[in-house]
């Protein structure tokens, strides 16, 4: 029986991918980097340096720390573009109305992460939050679930995981948790369909999950 509520951030409870990958293409370009941005979003829900790793060529593996910093700050000053998906805050209270705990598990830095939150007003929402700097191993490694599950002090079973990416999709089924993927990742859906996983097209619709 499912009796909390873990939530992925990113393309999840907020449409960020804009102001993502504006951060990305100001970083890239002002240290003269060349990289497509498909190789960037088909990452997306991984940490900034396991992306960064894994789509930039050894030669460059040098600059990524410069470019995480970079990106990072390019991305906090355009917080004021961030929007959170239709119904997210009433989905949110919602939950809040039952006393179901809720937690948010992102690989976002903390920084960012917080930043992100009390821009859009909904940190109060989460009795839980998991960051990158609080595990060793990020999705699709489970240990941020588990973590997150066990400060809720709910069995891995009993939190229904909400997310939106591939990664999220692994990390749950590796932490035996069950998922819902809200259909907002254009670039990762159709492989997501592939895995057999509930797809909702709506956030509201996990309110009928729990």
């Amino acid at each position: 029986m499912v009796s909390a509520v873990i939530f992925d951030w990113d393309g999840t409870l907020v449409d960020s991918l804009e102001v993502h990958l504006r951060s990305w293409k100001k970083a890239f370009t002002e240290l003269g980097i060349e990289v497509k941005l498909e190789e960037i979003v088909a990452r997306f829900g991984k940490p900034t340096e396991d992306i960064l790793s894994e789509a930039l060529p050894p030669r460059l593996h040098g600059k990524i720390p410069e470019l995480i910093a970079m990106k990072r700050k390019y991305y906090l000053e355009d917080l004021a573009s961030l929007k959170l998906y239709p119904s997210v805050e009433n989905v949110l209270k919602k939950l809040k109305e039952r006393s179901v705990p809720i937690a948010l598990a992102s690989s976002m830095s903390r920084k960012s992460l917080y930043s992100s939150l009390r821009a859009m007003g909904i940190e109060e929402y989460f009795d839980v939050i998991v960051t990158v700097e609080d595990v060793t191993e990020c999705k699709p490694n489970p240990e941020m679930l588990l973590k997150a599950a066990e400060k809720l002090r709910v069995k891995p079973e009993n939190c229904l995981m909400v997310g939106d990416s591939v990664f999220d999709v692994l990390a749950a089924e590796r932490a035996n948790m069950p998922i819902v993927v809200v259909a907002n990742n254009p670039y990762q859906i159709a492989q997501i369909r592939e895995m057999g996983v509930k797809i909702v097209e709506g956030i509201t619709e996990i309110l009928g999950l729990i």
